[in-house]
Parts: C-alpha cells; sequence; structure tokens
C-alpha cells in the first residue's frame, strides 16, 4: 500500500481518537485541535522511522509531549509576567530603598575586589581571561597552558573566592 494511503488511513481513525482523549483531560478543544495538527505533522514526516506497528502509540506520546511542553511553557510565561510585574512593582515603591540596595552593591563589589586581589596573581590572571577572553582557548593561548588546566585553575579559584566570601574574611 503506498505511504499517502497507508497514512491516511491510520491518520482517520487516529485524530478523533487523540482529540477526544485531550478533551478528556481537560485540554480547551482549540488547543487539542492545534495538538492533534502538530501531531499529525510530525507523524507524516517521521513516517518511515517508526514502526509500523507501533505508530500509534508513537502518535500519542508525541501528542502528550506536545501538551505537556505547552503546559510547561505556559508556566514559564506566567512566571515571567508575574516576575516582571513584580519588579515593576518594587521599581514604582521607594526611591530610598532604590539607594540602600544601590549602596549594598557597591560594598559587595568592592569586598570582592579586596578578595580577589589576596588571591595569587596566577588565579587572578586565570579568572579574568576566562571573563575576557573570546573563548577559553584563547584565555589558556595567552597563558600558555592547555585548557583543561585553565579550567582546574579557574575552578579552584572560584572556589577559594566562594570560600573566602563564605566565610567573611
Amino acid at each position: 500500500m503506498p505511504f499517502e494511503e497507508e497514512f491516511a488511513r491510520l491518520w482517520s481513525d487516529l485524530e478523533g481518537q487523540l482529540r477526544a482523549r485531550l478533551v478528556q483531560r481537560g485540554v480547551p478543544f482549540d488547543e487539542a485541535e492545534e495538538l492533534v495538527q502538530d501531531t499529525g505533522v510530525r507523524l507524516w514526516c517521521h513516517w518511515q522511522q517508526v514502526h509500523p506497528e507501533a505508530r500509534r502509540t508513537w502518535a500519542w506520546r508525541v501528542c502528550q509531549n506536545l501538551w505537556m511542553q505547552r503546559f510547561r511553557d505556559e508556566g514559564r510565561r506566567r512566571r515571567v509576567i508575574r516576575r516582571a510585574g513584580e519588579r515593576l512593582e518594587a521599581q514604582t515603591v521607594d526611591p530610598l530603598l532604590e539607594a540602600m540596595e544601590k549602596r549594598d552593591e557597591a560594598a559587595r563589589r568592592q569586598r570582592v575586589m579586596q578578595l580577589l586581589w589576596r588571591l595569587s596573581l596566577r588565579d587572578r590572571l586565570a579568572l579574568w581571561l576566562m571573563a575576557a577572553a573570546p573563548s577559553s582557548s584563547a584565555a589558556a593561548a595567552a597563558l600558555g597552558i592547555e585548557w583543561e588546566s585553565l579550567r582546574v585553575r579557574v575552578h579552584r579559584a572560584r572556589r577559594r573566592l566562594t570560600q573566602a566570601l563564605a566565610a567573611g574574611v
């Protein structure tokens, strides 16, 4: 049987079942229709790669995954909007609070700079080059070492800096 006929036969039966399952699970009809159509497109594109006996199950799994991805994306979208609203509210609340936060941030930066200067020159160079160089291999080449060595050096320098910050030295 030609590919198109085989697909049409399976899809005519499967399309309604997928839509009904999604609606039973609480998905709005319009969204269920979109998910079913997306599933059909993916099934068409991957028809040859999916074993004939597994196509129904594969289509349902793809449909479920698309639904869950939309659900997660919607949650992310809501969180981003909520956070943006919170930031907007926080910005309009109190200029005194904003000034205090800037002062605290400046004090934190000054503290980090003091701790950076306590690190060895070798550690400071490694950290600076990793931040400033276009790539880790360029930073390693500037120091004349392998990039794996630079990675280890930067890891240890960051650990020392973190420990100093935590200890309040």
